[in-house]
């Protein structure tokens, strides 16, 4: 049973799964931000997946408690948008930022907003026990829009058309739900699952090479096996702020070579989390047509494990 004041609630999790159509689902789009749950009660407060409170990094959404009209956890996705399309790497430089005078600069030029998909205590009560359809209901009843404090629309049972028109909008895909699913807190659930447009994972930045004018070229990525650390993958981003975060890392975490890892290159610490999204696999386990997407300070590195 969660209470108002808990704020090591871990969010309901997903398993994947290809599209299929079902009276008993409905579907919503997956927005390409990061998992947050919002407590709102005279004043918002903003906690991530690893309960940082990070409501200071998104002082645009500082007043969403006005648009509630009972005190509540909401849980849903930060998203900032790119050429109007929800996009990770623009919500990352806006999430990593420290100093309270870049965070003002760039909440005027970088809006985030946060989409509400879901209720799990309401006044002085846990729902979570409720099903989804009538979570629904009451996160409607007691949530007012404003523009940055947004309720996820869905459809009901037309899971295949919703994914397809997801893809050609260039979507990250569509997120199934069982309308009778309870909130599992923490627990990753055959109710809800997530239909992706391409595959996706988390990895630890383990090292870097660089290039001919001692910039970073690629990124050395590792996942752990059980205890070990092992070299997962390789990959190029082009992105200047992540060379920076990375190197600003290094510049004080620097370390000998990590033990299964034969490439040459500088080694850090095992403590930076990012998210690289691919077409496939090849039995070799290389991704293929791989793409950074971006940093991830939601995530410990302890749950970026090698797949099986």
């Amino acid at each position: 049973m969660i209470t108002f004041y808990d704020k090591n609630i871990v969010p309901m999790k997903l398993n994947r799964c290809a599209p299929f159509d079902s009276d008993d689902y409905i579907f919503e789009v997956k927005f390409d931000g990061a998992r947050c749950l919002a407590y709102l009660n005279g004043k918002t407060q903003l906690i991530n997946k690893r309960f940082k409170d990070v409501t200071s990094v998104y002082p645009e959404l500082s007043q969403m408690h006005k648009c509630a009209k009972e005190r509540c956890i909401i849980d849903g996705e930060l998203v900032a948008f790119k050429d109007g399309v929800p996009d990770f790497a623009t919500l990352m430089k806006r999430s990593l930022l420290t100093d309270s005078f870049k965070i003002a600069i760039r909440s005027k030029k970088i809006i985030v907003h946060f989409a509400a998909f879901d209720i799990l205590f309401i006044k002085d009560e846990d729902i979570t026990r409720l099903p989804l359809l009538k979570r629904k209901k009451i996160l409607q009843e007691n949530i007012q829009e404003d523009g940055l404090l947004t309720l996820t629309r869905y459809i009901r049972g037309s899971g295949i058309k919703y994914f397809e028109l997801a893809k050609s909008k260039k979507l990250e895909g569509v997120i199934a739900k069982h309308i009778d699913s309870e909130y599992q807190a923490g627990k990753r659930s055959d109710y809800w699952f997530k239909i992706k447009n391409m595959e996706d994972e988390d990895f630890i930045i383990c090292g870097f090479t660089l290039d001919e004018e001692g910039g970073i070229k690629y990124l050395l990525l590792g996942q752990y096996d059980g205890d070990e650390l092992f070299h997962t993958a390789t990959v190029y981003t082009p992105k200047k702020f992540v060379h920076k975060a990375v190197l600003e890392f290094a510049a004080n975490n620097t370390m000998p070579r990590h033990k299964n890892f034969s490439k040459e290159g500088i080694y850090i610490k095992p403590q930076i989390v990012c998210n690289v999204e691919y077409m496939a696999k090849t039995k070799s386990g290389a991704m293929r047509q791989s793409i950074f997407k971006g940093l991830k300070d939601d995530v410990n590195p302890l749950e970026c494990i090698v797949k099986k």
